[in-house]
């Protein structure tokens, strides 16, 4: 019997689909996708996801979440940030675990789906495959896009971006 936070939590996720990413889905497919999840809460500055964890797919119910690459002498790099409505682990359910951490920025709430049972969706449905393939491209933009920044941009220029993005992170809990 799921727990009555994971139930609201569904029913806040099943919302989000239909608004954002799964808007083109029937009410009845969004409710499928989000059948047999599990709600996470989590605070501020906590890893939720590292590279040798199994992969999982979801949507973030609130908070901000920041993905990231890092080397073995401490450096980091942010490939995306993830806000309220926006999917997490989408290219994770055809490539496997991705190669990245994910922290919470703030306190967050994600809604992980039933892996193996969104993985039969996609594979039965060209509509909700067609949605995952879509997300995936879009995340491949976003890093090609922070690629050239990282590569092409001035260091001030970089260093405003931060800036302002670390002056969003303390607006953050009132905005996602």
């Amino acid at each position: 019997m799921p727990r009555l936070d994971d139930q609201h939590s569904q029913r806040e996720a099943v919302a989000l689909l239909r608004d954002g990413p799964c808007a083109s889905l029937s009410r009845e497919m969004v409710e499928r996708l989000a059948t047999g999840g599990n709600t996470f809460n989590v605070a501020a500055g906590v890893t939720i996801y590292s590279e040798a964890d199994a992969e999982r797919f979801g949507i973030l119910v609130q908070g901000l979440l920041r993905v990231y690459m890092h080397t073995s002498d401490g450096r980091q790099v942010t490939v995306r940030y993830v806000r309220r409505g926006e999917l997490l682990g989408a290219p994770a359910l055809v490539g496997g675990p991705a190669p990245v951490f994910v922290q919470a920025l703030t306190d967050s709430t994600a809604y992980f789906m039933d892996l193996a049972h969104v993985r039969d969706l996609a594979r039965h449905h060209a509509a909700v495959a067609w949605i995952f393939a879509k997300e995936s491209v879009d995340r491949l933009y976003d890093v090609l896009e922070e690629l050239a920044g990282n590569t092409f941009a001035t260091v001030r220029q970089r260093s405003f971006a931060t800036s302002l993005i670390w002056r969003h992170r303390g607006q953050a809990a009132a905005v996602c």
